[in-house]
């Protein structure tokens, strides 16, 4: 987790600072994710120890920040969409449900991960698909949840006409 999500764990936020949480936790994952294709390619590109230990060693870090990011997530946004509308608890059990699935997901990667008679190839394939998983689940949960529509600090909305 970041510095900023880190101490925050226990906070009581409004939805709009989780929703700013959850942003920038994304935006430091993004570079994560970044750094795991190149290492992929890199490997793709040319098969050596050296490629496939960084390629392990960015796998790592990369599922571990992912772990603690969906715990992250389950700790303050699966409270915040709970609270939403008369559809948020239905929101905040789907997340939570997903997220039990990608942690099965990041869990039989890691397993390849430290398989060391994992073909090298297969393992840089497996982690590509998973960073498109995340890119997408990302995007959607920046569409749909993280909408400061859905995330606002006061329920009263605003009338354009008539204030």
């Amino acid at each position: 987790m970041s510095g900023t999500a880190s101490k925050i764990v226990d906070a009581n936020l409004d939805p709009s600072q989780v929703r700013s949480v959850i942003l920038t936790e994304h935006k430091h994952l993004r570079g994560l994710l970044a750094q795991v294709v190149t290492s992929a390619e890199a490997l793709l590109a040319q098969s050596s120890v050296a490629h496939w230990e960084k390629l392990r060693e960015d796998g790592r870090i990369l599922l571990g920040r992912l772990c603690n990011h969906i715990e992250l997530e389950n700790r303050i946004l699966a409270p915040a969409l709970r609270d939403t509308d008369s559809y948020g608890p239905l929101r905040a059990r789907t997340l939570i449900e997903d997220h039990a699935q990608q942690r099965g997901q990041l869990e039989a990667t890691l397993m390849l991960l430290d398989d060391p008679n994992q073909p090298m190839e297969g393992l840089a394939q497996r982690l590509l698909e998973l960073v498109a998983d995340v890119r997408a689940d990302m995007a959607h949960e920046e569409r749909d949840l993280l909408d400061p529509e859905l995330l606002r600090d006061s329920i009263l909305t605003t009338d354009t006409f008539t204030g």
